[in-house]
């Protein structure tokens, strides 16, 4: 068969496309498309991802095969399923719960509980509960009150308001022994503990009285640490005036032990040299003539 360079044959047809031979037939038309969409949906059901905030399960004909980490991940399609399981925190509340402490004072609370799957334990949590609102329904929702009944029947009313942490911990401890393994208890909170309105209001005076005597004990301290300041500082005063006193005797008392020691000094010395006196007369005469004379009647006459 010859073509001109137009692309027509020697009977002045063009030539046949490659995919006429497979659309002569409507029925091999159909079954070729849907052979093809069938290719497309088996190789985009094979291939999946798994967020790093999640586990796959992987299960092959309804049976459990594997737990698959984070990334893109490959299954065989239309025989194994991934079931997503989540490991960020759930939070379960409950409005209203109501307890007696152990003197037998009523209250009523909010509770709140957040927990997350154990990324260890992924295959225990499906095959015992399947799925996270399988979780909450079977382990948290039935322990919360009980556990609560039993911590808060062991603090008294005044102790659950004094030491509202420590409850608190303790009842985040036993929730956290009777739940399964499988999830962990990231915190739990207690909000609004309402006692009945009588023993509140004994509370409130109780709480009144705690400070009124409180107040008073800290302004009798503030008294006595006056009192002494003052003891200290009258006591400081008159320290130092004795100091003052006994400085000045001690200085009297040295300096007459000096001029003591100065006479005592000048009579040794007169009584080995009896001509002292008139050496020290000699070294004071002024060069004048004595104008008296002791023991004398008539005085000298000037002879100037």
């Amino acid at each position: 068969m010859n073509f001109d360079p137009q692309g027509r044959n020697d009977q002045g047809l063009r030539p046949e496309p490659f995919w006429a031979k497979y659309t002569r037939s409507p029925l091999k038309t159909a079954a070729y498309v849907i052979g093809a969409l069938f290719l497309l949906l088996a190789l985009n059901s094979s291939i999946y991802t798994v967020q790093e905030t999640d586990r796959g399960v992987v299960l092959t004909g309804g049976k459990f095969s594997e737990v698959v980490d984070p990334g893109i991940n490959f299954k065989i399609p239309f025989i194994q399923s991934v079931k997503m399981i989540s490991l960020q925190t759930w939070n379960d509340k409950f409005a209203s719960l109501a307890a007696y402490s152990n003197d037998q004072q009523p209250a009523t609370m909010k509770v709140s509980v957040t927990w997350q799957a154990n990324p260890a334990k992924i295959v225990e949590l499906y095959r015992t509960a399947l799925d996270l609102n399988n979780v909450t329904d079977r382990y948290i929702t039935p322990q919360i009150p009980t556990q609560l009944e039993n911590t808060f029947g062991q603090f008294s009313a005044e102790n659950v308001v004094q030491k509202r942490d420590s409850f608190v911990a303790a009842l985040k401890e036993k929730v956290s022994k009777t739940v399964p393994d499988f999830i962990t208890i990231v915190s739990l909170q207690v909000e609004d503990i309402n006692f009945s309105d009588a023993y509140e209001g004994v509370i409130e005076e109780k709480a009144k009285a705690e400070v009124a005597v409180a107040t008073a004990a800290k302004r009798e301290a503030r008294a006595v640490i006056d009192a002494r300041a003052d003891v200290a500082k009258a006591q400081g005063e008159a320290d130092s005036d004795l100091a003052r006193k006994r400085a000045e005797i001690t200085a009297i008392k040295e300096r007459g032990d000096a001029e003591a020691s100065a006479v005592t000094a000048k009579a040794n010395a007169l009584r080995a040299n009896p001509n002292l006196i008139q050496l020290i007369e000699a070294e004071r005469w002024n060069g004048s003539r004595a104008t008296t004379i002791f023991g004398a009647a008539t005085p000298l006459v000037n002879t100037k």
